[in-house]
């Protein structure tokens, strides 16, 4: 074999791997290594069985690992743009609730008028702001048809409050669920696309559909770059969990999202073809793989995905960003009562009272 050919191994901890199994083998048959696989390029790996390789090596039918390619991102922490205080009701629901109040505010100053009272300024503004917000009130009431108006507003803003509330609350203790789940979403939510700068990763770039350049860079900066940026990294799983366990604080891996874009690819122990070690190769390593050594060297070297274990222990928080409208709610209640004060400082020092 030359130079020349063309073999594809796979490095990392598939290559830990290749060499654990092939040490194992040497040594129940009290053979050198390089007595069995007699070329250096091999380097003792786990290699892919494709066309480029199968003329060239003996397989095991069972795999001794997979490769899996993956688009690794974090998933962005707010999917709707709405205000958290009104996302409990649509759009629809809270002008509903607004004409409901605007009615039955009109309709009360007009059986107040009837009656021939005549109320403070704003004081049946007061009244309904009071009901929504579930506000106890000091009045004399001494119309039916206002007490039965107000009975009905106030049960109908009790029973709103309760779904309110029970959303809220759900909304504060569960999970939310991740939104983007395929390539097209990710390209939908305005991400770069970054490639490892690998080989076995470059390849796919052909087959997927991206209308600008892709970026190469390798595992460390990508993995980095996706922590603090709007992008995603197209790597292969292993080297890329690794510098997620690395780099990435337990919120970070909360966020962290994976994408497979394509199938995996068995990766095999193979032989030169022709080699006389051929059939006691198969028996032997059957043999490995059926008392557990193959899975426990899996379990030993492979990377899982990180877990999330903020979520397991700890309470989400509300941010400032997503409590802002509230301050800003607050702000301009003090504004405007300062505009007034000072309106009314102005009239009283003109000589009018409202």
């Amino acid at each position: 074999m030359d130079e020349a050919t063309q073999i594809e191994l796979m490095k990392g901890p598939y290559t830990i791997i290749g060499r654990s199994m092939w040490s194992i083998f040497a040594q129940i048959h009290n053979l050198s290594i390089s007595t069995i696989l007699p070329f250096e390029i091999i380097s003792l790996g786990l290699i892919k069985a494709n066309p480029a390789n199968v003329s060239n090596f003996d397989y095991l039918a069972a795999a001794a690992a997979k490769s899996r390619t993956v688009v690794l991102f974090q998933h962005p922490e707010e999917a709707s743009t709405r205000n958290t205080f009104l996302r409990p009701f649509s759009l629809a629901l809270w002008l509903a609730i607004g004409a409901v109040f605007i009615l039955v505010g009109l309709m009360i100053r007009k059986a107040q008028k009837l009656r021939g009272k005549k109320d403070p300024l704003f004081a049946t503004e007061l009244l309904m702001v009071g009901v929504f917000c579930q506000q106890g009130f000091v009045g004399n009431i001494d119309t039916v048809s206002v007490r039965i108006m107000l009975l009905s507003v106030l049960i109908f803003s009790a029973l709103l409050y309760q779904f309110y509330m029970a959303h809220i609350v759900g909304y504060l203790l569960v999970v939310h669920p991740k939104q983007i789940k395929s390539f097209e979403q990710l390209l939908e939510n305005a991400f770069d696309i970054i490639l490892e700068d690998n080989d076995d990763v470059v390849a796919y770039k052909n087959e997927i559909s991206y209308n600008r350049p892709f970026d190469q860079m390798n595992i460390t900066e990508g993995i980095f770059l996706i922590k603090s940026s709007r992008k995603a990294l197209l790597c292969d799983d292993q080297r890329g969990y690794e510098e997620v366990n690395a780099l990435f604080t337990d919120y970070d891996r909360c966020r962290l999202q994976e994408i497979a874009l394509f199938p995996e690819t068995p990766l095999h122990l193979a032989l030169p073809k022709g080699s006389p070690y051929k059939d006691l190769f198969h028996v032997t390593l059957l043999k490995i793989i059926e008392h557990g050594v193959m899975q426990y060297e899996r379990r030993r070297w492979f990377t899982d995905k990180p877990g999330c274990a903020i979520n397991e222990v700890k309470m989400p928080e509300l941010n400032l960003d997503q409590t802002a409208s509230v301050f800003l709610l607050l702000l301009i209640g003090v504004i405007g009562s300062l505009v007034v004060l000072s309106l009314e400082i102005l009239a009283s020092t003109a000589g009018y009272q409202c």
